[in-house]
């Protein structure tokens, strides 16, 4: 978190979760499976490679 203008951090943070918690679930809705995939997850490309391959199967 940010120390510079923390609160309108904080707000906006919340705001992005709520948005892709809607998403996930109108997603879903349509009969799609939803992976996330963090940023930090993508250095490690075996692994990543593992996980999306784990998703699709």
């Amino acid at each position: 978190m940010p120390s510079h203008n923390g609160e309108l951090w904080r707000a906006k943070f919340e705001r992005n979760k709520e948005r892709d918690v809607q998403a996930e679930s109108a997603l879903s809705g349509l009969g799609l499976r939803v992976l996330t995939v963090w940023e930090c997850e993508t250095k490690d490309r075996g692994r990543l490679a593992e996980k999306l391959t784990a998703h699709v199967l």
